[in-house]
């Protein structure tokens, strides 16, 4: 139960946040932490893509959740402060029909932690 009501709140945030991916999405990176993100990079074996505010502002800011699509296969997840530094970065791949939630908390720098959530 408290695994629904968790992932109902994130699936609002994420329509609130404004982000890409909406219900969608492959990826939702989560926000727990007392520090702004200002960019995601998805880096594939063979592309990098950046997702960043167009305004400059921050994308992710505490407690708000970000959601992406995600091609098949491994792809290495960094969060970047403003002056494009890393703040957490993690490795994942995106397998059919799971939801990955990845939080960033702030605690263990550069960490992120990852759960795998069941579409719908």
């Amino acid at each position: 139960m408290r695994k629904a009501v968790m992932l109902t709140w994130m699936l609002l945030c994420l329509v609130l946040a404004g982000c890409c991916g909406g219900e969608n999405a492959d990826l939702v990176v989560v926000n727990d932490s007392s520090r702004d993100a200002y960019s995601i990079v998805l880096e594939y074996a063979d592309s990098t893509e950046t997702v960043q505010a167009a305004s400059g502002n921050a994308l992710l800011k505490p407690g708000q959740t970000c959601g992406l699509a995600l091609e098949e296969g491994e792809v290495l997840v960094t969060l970047r402060d403003r002056a494009q530094r890393t703040i957490g970065r993690s490795r994942v791949a995106r397998q059919e029909g799971q939801r990955l939630f990845l939080t960033f908390d702030g605690v263990t720098e550069g960490s992120l932690s990852v759960e795998e959530w069941p579409h719908g």
